[in-house]
């Protein structure tokens, strides 16, 4: 694991502190309409399939509002997280396969 991985990953992690924190401040700046899902996913440069593949392990949640007719909501700060563990995650499988490579040459 080099520098720049080390800087992505509290990058990644700053990200979900900071909405974290919006979210317990301002709780209505925390929520994404389903329908914006798509263009905020764009705006972040993340992959809607990664997406929709965190919500099917059940990682990512919708929610439905409190009236009858409420739209569905998801967490800016459920998605966050969930990107960066999954980056975390990845970067860890990769660089277990590299030491392992090396140890074998």
């Amino acid at each position: 694991m080099d520098i720049i991985d080390i800087g992505g990953i509290i990058a990644d992690f700053v990200r979900v502190g900071y909405n974290a924190a919006v979210k317990d401040y301002d709780p209505p700046q925390d929520k994404l309409r389903q329908s914006e899902v798509k263009k905020w996913l764009k705006f972040r440069n993340i992959d809607f399939k990664a997406f929709k593949d965190l919500e099917k392990k059940g990682l990512i949640h919708a929610r439905k509002g409190g009236a009858a007719n409420s739209p569905l909501y998801y967490s800016k700060v459920e998605i966050q997280k969930a990107f960066a563990t999954m980056r975390l995650n990845r970067l860890m499988i990769t660089n277990e396969l590299n030491y392992e490579r090396r140890k074998d040459d």
